[in-house]
């Protein structure tokens, strides 16, 4: 008995994980199947073991993706391009053209894998005036997306 429940959250885990390409953390994922916090997160590391689920770090925020998972789609690259930008556009105002230019030519050659808590990081990022915070976003973004 403890074995096929034991099988059915590794399996409904995988699914959810698969039919979410933004990736999910361990609170969404056991809300999403109904399953307790703590055995959600000692399947995850069972299935991270056996290649099958990936996790990643992103700025304060532990997000758990399948191997399957696809990539999002262009509107929230496109958030991710505006927060960035946005800072510089608040110290180079003459340049906001420019910077908008920039932002579309990037949008052309890229797509970035993210997930719900890091377009809230995004979100949180570009209220804030110092583009330095932008600047910490995308390195961390960026290394993110080079170990997939």
């Amino acid at each position: 008995m403890k074995t096929n429940k034991s099988n059915i959250c590794k399996s409904e885990i995988l699914k959810v994980l698969e039919d979410s390409p933004m990736g999910l953390t361990i609170t969404e994922i056991s809300s999403e199947i109904g399953f307790n916090r703590n055995t959600v997160s000692k399947h995850l590391e069972i299935l991270e073991t056996a290649g099958l689920v990936s996790k990643k770090e992103i700025s304060r925020a532990k997000v758990f993706f399948s191997k399957k998972r696809k990539y999002l789609p262009r509107s929230l690259m496109t958030l991710f391009i505006q927060s960035l930008l946005s800072g510089y556009k608040k110290e180079l105002p003459d340049k906001a053209e420019n910077l908008k230019s920039i932002g579309r030519r990037i949008l052309d050659h890229f797509q970035f894998p993210i997930g719900e808590p890091i377009i809230k990081e995004f979100e949180r990022v570009r209220k804030l005036s110092d583009s330095h915070e932008y600047l910490k976003l995308f390195q961390d973004f960026e290394r993110f997306r080079d170990n997939n």
